[in-house]
């Protein structure tokens, strides 16, 4: 069980309160910037394994398949989204999404 006692000084002035408010407000921002730091990395790692596993599917995938073909259009459209995700999302110091639909991704 915690135990509050009271405080050995005196009266707690305005200065006082601000002092030790600074003090919790300084050791929130530390704790958000931590937090925000390992996010950015875990980020990172995630974007490297997406990428290797796209690179994976991608050189499994038959590519036999041709324009004329029935899926074929819709093969080359994948396979030009997969090329350019996968040119956007090149390892870089900052961040950054992939831009433009990708719905070919999400079928089998």
């Amino acid at each position: 069980m915690i135990d509050v006692h009271p405080t050995h000084h005196g009266s707690f002035t305005r200065r006082d309160f601000f002092v030790h408010l600074f003090i919790v407000v300084l050791g929130i921002l530390i704790a958000i910037g931590l937090e925000q730091s390992v996010e950015y990395f875990h980020h990172g790692h995630q974007v490297a394994d997406s990428v290797a596993s796209l690179k994976l599917s991608a050189a499994q995938t038959s590519p036999i398949s041709t324009p004329a073909s029935p899926n074929g259009a819709a093969s080359l459209r994948c396979s030009m989204a997969i090329s350019a995700l996968l040119r956007s999302c090149a390892p870089t110091p900052e961040p950054r999404r992939a831009s433009g639909p990708i719905a070919c991704l999400g079928t089998s």
